[in-house]
């Protein structure tokens, strides 16, 4: 439904003239212009608020983490970094049994 800047005044007049008929006494405020509508305002909930905080957090966070690369390439150059192959093989299974899922 579409109300122009006319039909809107008319509005305007005629609850200002009820409210004073019952004894209110108190006009509302002038009316904006409808050249110029009222600005765009958006609220955000409380949830949408903390998303954003975490979103803000994880940006700030490395790509890499440095520690633990550093920690697996000490171990490789000990030659004390071992890869269990049951370890290895579990988790291929579960990535493809993950990714079928998709």
């Amino acid at each position: 439904m579409k109300i122009s800047g006319e039909e809107y005044l008319k509005v305007i007049k005629a609850y200002e003239t009820t409210r004073t008929k019952a004894g209110k006494g108190v006009s509302s405020p002038t009316p904006p212009s409808p050249a110029t509508p009222p600005a765009d305002r958006a609220e955000f909930s409380q949830q949408a608020q903390e998303i954003r905080a975490v979103a803000a957090k994880i940006k700030d966070m490395p790509d890499v983490r440095e520690d633990i690369v550093a920690s697996l390439r000490e171990r490789i150059q000990n030659g004390t970094y071992n890869v269990d192959s049951k370890q290895v093989a579990e988790m291929i299974l579960r990535r493809t049994a993950a990714d079928s899922l998709k």
